[in-house]
């Protein structure tokens, strides 16, 4: 019998957390600390493509959160 091989399937761990402002200028602004990601938009379905886009270039060799993962903290002003 041959021994059995277990892949390990690495995953994200934690949450990802992100500071979301409203620009004076009328864009939307995001800041995730932990990671150093930051991102802006015209609107706020903009900015979340951008966050997504940034999100997969930052973890291009590493486990990829999921969209559960991700936190978005709006500040209105």
């Amino acid at each position: 019998m041959g021994k059995s091989q277990v892949q390990s399937i690495e995953t994200f761990e934690g949450t990802l957390t992100f500071e979301v402002f409203q620009e004076e200028s009328g864009g939307f602004a995001a800041a995730c600390y932990q990671e150093n990601i930051y991102a802006d938009g015209d609107s706020l379905e903009n900015l979340y493509t951008c966050i997504n886009r940034e999100i997969d270039k930052r973890f291009q060799d590493r486990p990829k959160p999921e969209a559960h993962q991700v936190q978005l903290i709006v500040y209105k002003a």
